[in-house]
């Protein structure tokens, strides 16, 4: 069972919006938005939204972004169907998705404000009214909204370790998650984990579907790419060695790696590389 501390993390939201000016939201692992800081919709957003096209255009778009969010586990940045910046971040413990938390809506200085004028004036909505509440709101750079992007990565593992959120009771799925974590070298099924755990197929699948919303074999997938990751930052280590330490084979692990980050395993150390 999932517990937000909603007072710390009001604090938290509190203290990111200071430093950005940019509201933030927390969104629960259902992509509920269960808090946000300083308001719900900027004044170009409720315009937007307060027609029936513009919601239905905007929640779309939303849980298209929580949903690759869910299953890439990364932090993006996004131009949403209006033109406004906008970035989401996963909240991860133990490699379980429990939420997600977000920046946005922005105006940068490399918004297209004819365009946002124009999606606002496709929807029958006033232009002048439109207008005023694009030129409210305050444009921010690309360099903070990038340094904001950092922030907001690094608060989404930070959030757990303070006990902003916190799992209830060191249940059997956190159990799950350890054992896998720490025997992804071996070869992990669904008997191997009922034998281990004295359970049947459908409860096991059940716990899978409830706590990591994920079929056993995507979860362990996704907790080998993201243990890759770790041994991809040695410089030391060749990608068959990395594939190895996470029990796959080289050229399935590179084909998996690549679907789920986007970029192959020697792409992804040579841009951490150069970061560096």
């Amino acid at each position: 069972m999932i517990k937000f501390n909603l007072e710390k993390l009001r604090n938290l939201l509190e203290n990111i919006y200071l430093l950005s000016g940019i509201k933030v939201s927390i969104y629960d692992e259902k992509q509920n938005e269960i808090l946000y800081y300083p308001y719900k919709y900027n004044s170009y957003c409720e315009l937007i939204r307060s027609t029936k096209a513009g919601t239905a255009i905007c929640l779309k778009a939303d849980h298209e972004r929580l949903e690759e969010c869910r299953l890439t586990r990364q932090s993006k940045t996004y131009i949403c169907p209006m033109g406004l910046t906008e970035v989401f971040a996963p909240i991860l413990i133990k490699g379980e998705l429990v939420g997600y938390i977000t920046l946005g809506q922005i105006i940068s200085n490399k918004t297209d404000l004819k365009a946002l004028l124009k999606n606002a004036i496709n929807l029958d909505l006033n232009e002048t009214k439109v207008q005023k509440a694009i030129q409210s709101i305050d444009k921010k750079t690309e360099e903070l909204i990038n340094a904001s992007t950092l922030i907001l990565a690094a608060c989404a593992k930070y959030v757990f370790f303070d006990r902003y959120i916190e799992i209830k009771n060191d249940d059997l799925a956190n159990k799950i998650s350890e054992y896998i974590s720490d025997n992804l070298k071996e070869k992990i099924t669904v008997d191997l984990l009922c034998q281990h755990f004295f359970l049947s197929r459908s409860m096991l699948y059940k716990i899978f579907h409830n706590y990591f919303s994920s079929t056993v074999a995507m979860y362990v997938q996704m907790m080998r790419v993201d243990k890759a990751k770790e041994y991809l930052l040695d410089t030391n280590l060749q990608i068959k060695e990395v594939a190895e330490l996470v029990g796959q084979e080289y050229n399935y692990f590179s084909k998996i790696f690549h679907k789920v980050t986007g970029i192959s395993p020697k792409k992804y150390q040579q841009l951490h590389n150069e970061k560096n």
